[in-house]
């Protein structure tokens, strides 16, 4: 166990053949046992590849002098292995608890797992501001017990009943009063026995994805009508010009312009989807910003509608024709064009409408304004979302909610603000501002 050879090393000074290193003579229970004439110990003495705890025993005289040293040897190095193997195993363990509070806490998602008898033993911080629930009061506390949310209750207690896998859409009220939708997913652990089966709990937030839902569903059924009414007319025309020879000189060209009509209106509707279609695809809008005359522009757009079969009538301030505004012509164009289109939309035949540009902030500032129905505060705070439309029943005013949408993301391209103004019965009021072109001096 000590030595390195059978021979006889009786008469031999032991630490010429056990303590044969400098470290070993330091921790030499014979030598402290000489030293100070009591017994001693010395732990962890290493010798041969092996480590042992030494008891250093000694044998008096009658005066007192140590005559003899009695050691005695325990072999512990297996011990040490084990000790350092679990101290290894821990320090892993430890590290792995880290990287799973670090997860947990990093997750938006709520995440609570329960043991066999629905007890919670483990909750992220996102599952604990959802519930309202504190995990170091509520720990080994039946989740049920503790579930506020009527959704969240009948979901868990599906899940008692045995469901192993059920997944809902609860709604959920947060603190500050918002309504959100959080879709819950439950599974039980697969490595579970039947008697103690644990299960996870996954909250997460679809608020956004059912809004997008939504969105689409209104989107197609208001896209649908919007096409399918022109195609109608469309066709019926086409049909009774195809089918009817003794169709006369002016009832051929009230038919042919029904159909040009409608077809424009097809054009607007594929065009306007087009456009949000690039810009929700991130492609944005690309600009080529040069100086513009803003009354010039307001009067060009303004001459395509002069002609208009509603009758309206248009003013264009032009007092402030020296307004020079830094903008793609095309795209502030665009933006005038759906303006004034929604102005003769939602205003009586034959009524006012009103086009100006000024400078104003440091800003120039183009308006449309019309006396037609108006909106309430509500509607013009929705005015620009994408799809939004005041009345989007069957006998709505054609459109798709797309045109304010545009007129947003064109202004904003161009680092400019869009807003409205209005009242029902009164008309609106739509401001867009753009940069001025910076003068030389």
């Amino acid at each position: 166990m000590l030595l390195n050879a059978d021979d006889d090393v009786t008469g031999i000074v032991c630490q010429n053949v056990v303590c044969r290193s400098g470290e070993a003579l330091q921790n030499c229970a014979h030598r402290k046992v000489l030293t100070s004439g009591r017994p001693e110990l010395a732990p962890n003495f290493a010798v041969n590849g092996r480590v042992f705890d030494v008891i250093g025993q000694p044998i008096l005289d009658a005066s007192g002098q140590v005559t003899h040293v009695v050691l005695a040897y325990n072999d512990v190095t297996e011990h040490k292995r084990n000790q350092a193997d679990l101290l290894t195993a821990l320090d892993e363990v430890r590290r792995a608890k880290v990287q799973i509070d670090t997860l947990l806490r990093s997750m938006s998602d709520g995440l609570v797992a329960t043991d066999g008898k629905r007890r919670i033993v483990l909750m992220n911080q996102a599952a604990e501001e959802l519930l309202g629930i504190c995990l170091h009061e509520s720990l080994g506390v039946p989740l049920l017990d503790v579930v506020q949310s009527p959704g969240l209750r009948a979901h868990l207690e599906a899940v008692a009943k045995g469901e192993t896998h059920l997944l809902s859409d609860i709604e959920f009220v947060t603190a500050d009063g918002h309504p959100r939708i959080i879709q819950a997913r439950t599974s039980t652990l697969a490595d579970a026995s039947a008697a103690d089966q644990g299960r996870i709990t996954l909250l997460h937030d679809v608020t956004r994805a059912r809004e997008i839902e939504r969105i689409k569903d209104e989107f197609l059924s208001t896209a649908a009508h919007q096409l399918r009414t022109p195609l109608a007319s469309v066709i019926g025309y086409s049909d009774l010009l195809i089918q009817s020879d003794d169709i006369g000189v002016d009832t051929r060209i009230e038919y042919l312009t029904l159909i040009q009509s409608k077809a424009e209106q097809l054009s607007e509707i594929v065009s306007n989807l087009l456009d949000i279609s690039r810009i929700e695809a991130g492609e944005g809008v690309t600009l080529t910003c040069e100086s513009q005359s803003a009354a010039a522009i307001c009067a060009e757009v303004v001459a395509g509608f002069l002609h208009g079969p509603t009758g309206h009538q248009f003013e264009v301030d032009n007092s402030a024709t020296d307004v020079r505004i830094l903008v793609d012509h095309f795209a502030v164009s665009q933006v005038l064009e759906n303006l004034i289109s929604n102005a003769i939309k939602y205003s009586p035949r034959g009524g006012h409408i009103f086009v100006s540009a000024r400078e104003a902030e440091g800003m120039g500032v183009l308006r449309v304004r019309d006396e037609g129905i108006g909106m309430t505060e509500q509607q013009a705070a929705q005015a620009f979302d994408k799809f939004y439309r005041a009345d989007a029943s069957n006998t709505a005013i054609a459109g798709t909610g797309l045109g304010l949408t545009i007129v947003r993301h064109l202004v904003e391209a161009h680092g400019g603000q869009v807003s409205i103004a209005s009242q029902p019965g009164h008309g609106t009021t739509v401001q867009c501002t753009f940069p001025l072109v910076e003068s030389d001096g």
